[in-house]
């Protein structure tokens, strides 16, 4: 809450400043946008650069039912969040006008849905307001919006796509072993599993790698969810062939590369009899 209050102050003593006003700009009354949709490029430019009247502005003339008190433009280097609203005739809680908080108990009254005329009780209602929930409310959404547009925290789109990115890198960072012990068995011709998966190869080196100080490994399948341990048939499979498929890709890349090249082939019968034909390129 300090850094809104921050910025609310010093944003305020530079709009006081004569050569920063323009009366006729209008365009940015807070009084224009109640009970009103805002998009998001309005509300930043409403809550960071609002309209504010000079100190020669007549404040009397926005008096209404015989009113003899007006308005005390130092009233805004008190109350940071404040500003006054030619169009409403009176001053609002921009915070809460373009970050309207929702009704816990209660009816939201001035400085939210109408101006505070009360200038002879000013300083109390405003503090009131000032310490109510709805002004809290609306502070902390401020707070977010500001940061979401300084880039100081994320939006929810963004906060979402990271955890998703996170996600993704903390799945590739578990595969890395698992890939590594696929790749070490076909290359040394060795096969994955026998009859069972008790005492196979694969599940070898994965123990191998844990007891070498894997921890990324090690708590992955000692904490992992059973039905993501990417260690299944199914899935060893799939990465075989999502490796072989990578491996033919960098073949072709090196062989188009080339400026000759050879092909080879041989066809010799597999454990069951089968007529298998392999192909190499040199």
């Amino acid at each position: 809450m300090s850094d809104i209050r921050n910025f609310l102050q010093k944003k305020r003593k530079i709009e006081l400043s004569p050569s920063s006003i323009n009366e006729g700009n209008h365009d940015i009354d807070i009084g224009l946008y109640l009970n009103s949709y805002v998009d998001d490029e309005l509300r930043l430019k409403l809550l960071k650069d609002p309209w504010v009247p000079s100190k020669t502005y007549d404040f009397k003339k926005d008096l209404t039912n015989g009113s003899t008190r007006v308005f005390r433009i130092e009233w805004f280097a008190l109350y940071p969040w404040l500003s006054y609203s030619a169009v409403s005739k009176g001053p609002l809680c921009r915070v809460c006008v373009l970050f309207r908080p929702r009704v816990h108990r209660g009816v939201q009254g001035v400085f939210i849905v109408s101006p505070c005329i009360k200038y002879q009780k000013f300083n109390e209602v405003s503090k009131a307001h000032e310490i109510s929930i709805w002004h809290k409310d609306a502070i902390n959404a401020s707070q977010h919006f500001l940061n979401s547009k300084e880039r100081k925290q994320l939006s929810v789109h963004e906060q979402i796509d990271s955890a998703f990115n996170r996600e993704i890198e903390e799945n590739r960072v578990k595969l890395r072993s698992i890939i590594s012990s696929i790749l070490f068995c076909a290359k040394h011709d060795l096969p994955l599993r026998g009859k069972n998966d008790e005492g196979s190869v694969f599940t070898d080196l994965l123990q191998f790698r844990v007891e070498s100080g894997d921890e990324v490994l090690n708590k992955h399948l000692k904490s992992g969810a059973k039905n993501a341990l990417y260690i299944s048939h199914e899935v060893q499979n799939e990465l075989i062939k999502t490796c072989a498929n990578v491996l033919r890709q960098n073949i072709i890349e090196e062989v188009k590369l080339s400026s000759v090249f050879s092909v080879l082939a041989d066809e010799t019968a597999d454990i069951s009899g089968t007529e298998q034909l392999s192909i190499g390129v040199r």
